[in-house]
């Protein structure tokens, strides 16, 4: 779980520190405040402990340095590594996250691997730092000048999750194929979140929002499936029939419940969700809201980024609901500024300052009641 960020030069952040929540996070503001790109570095730093553990690769120094630059590359897509740099700064770029990390131990014993029991005293916290240097007039290195302790080796721990703002569904089919043949105009979140998707279906039911999956299932009618390396619907009455007929906002709530139903969505994980209300009516906003603050309060950290005035209102709703008394929750803005973008955070939404959704909502409130 990711539970601290500071950005020095690096987009449009000039000097920014962040601190979240191990429930959830949401973070608000207008375009170009660098919601995404907060969202993508905290996947970057909570994913690069698992990934090294997951290939079997030891944490080195120079292996490190080469995984964050191929991942910036391929998260952000800038044409050079130096224009992740803040336009017109001096000084130094440079990274600093800690992640808490709550880990199943490996034990080895006669060259046999044996995962251990989950237990809630197992865990680690991570510290990495990055800085990017100028090693002459054009070419800019990037250095991992800290490195967690320990050995990724001997710990496996469920990855972290990123969906994007678009809609993903219909893009599933022959995803992977593409990223490994083509090069498109789609960053890795994309090719992460296909890969999460194959993985074969548990023999264990998941515990996540037991209560609401078939509220879900009524509302989308039926789930989602993959066949063949194909996602299919399958409804409510056993028949099969082609996600491409299936309205985007249903898609949407499909992918919520086809993750959790397969344990993609694993507690103890990071979910990173970029606009989860885009292309939804309010009538499907709220039973994806009610899904993601279910996740957080069943011990997934969930840090999504927002428009919506709406979903902003249906959490303060839920929060209010006896079922996610006690949840803890961050509530960050972002807006544009001078000396790049300034920061407000606090545990409630009403500690930010300014929230551009609710701005714009009173405004536009206010020219309406001009014309009467």
């Amino acid at each position: 779980m990711l539970k601290q960020l500071d950005i020095t030069n690096f987009t449009a952040f000039a000097d920014a520190s962040f601190t979240f929540s191990p429930g959830l996070n949401v973070v608000v503001g207008a375009n170009g405040t660098g919601k995404t790109h907060l969202l993508k570095l905290g996947y970057l730093f909570t994913r690069a402990w698992p990934d090294f553990a997951n290939k079997r690769l030891p944490l080195l120094e120079r292996r490190a340095e080469g995984y964050f630059e191929d991942r910036l590359m391929g998260l952000f897509r800038p044409e050079r590594l130096e224009n992740l740099l803040r336009q017109g700064t001096t000084g130094q770029t440079a990274i600093t996250a800690e992640v808490t990390s709550r880990e199943k131990a490996i034990a080895i014993d006669d060259a046999v691997e044996r995962s251990l029991p989950w237990s809630p005293d197992t865990q680690r916290d991570l510290c990495w730092q990055l800085a990017f240097k100028q090693e002459d007039r054009e070419e800019v290195a990037l250095r991992a000048t800290r490195l967690p302790q320990g050995d990724p080796l001997l710990t496996a721990q469920p990855l972290p999750l990123f969906i994007p703002s678009k809609e993903f569904v219909s893009l599933f089919d022959g995803l992977i194929a593409l990223f490994e043949t083509y090069k498109i105009p789609l960053d890795e979140t994309y090719r992460d979140l296909a890969v999460a998707m194959t993985v074969p279906e548990s023999m264990t039911p998941s515990d996540l929002l037991s209560q609401m999956i078939e509220y879900l299932s009524q509302i989308v009618g039926g789930e989602l499936m993959l066949e063949k390396g194909k996602l299919r619907l399958r409804q409510t009455d056993g028949k099969l029939s082609d996600v491409s007929l299936m309205a985007e906002g249903y898609r949407k709530l499909g992918l919520l419940l086809y993750l959790v139903r397969r344990n993609v969505i694993q507690p103890h994980s990071t979910l990173f969700w970029d606009e989860p209300e885009a292309n939804l009516n309010p009538e499907l906003m709220r039973p994806m809201v009610e899904g993601i603050v279910g996740l957080a309060a069943n011990g997934v950290q969930v840090i999504l980024a927002t428009h919506s005035l709406f979903v902003l209102r249906e959490i303060e709703i839920l929060m209010g609901d006896q079922r996610f008394k006690g949840l803890p929750t961050r509530f960050i803005a972002l807006a544009p500024g001078d000396q790049g973008v300034q920061v407000s955070s606090g545990d409630r939404p009403e500690d930010v300052d300014p929230i551009a959704a609710l701005d714009a909502d009173l405004e536009q409130s206010d020219r309406y009641m001009e014309l009467e």
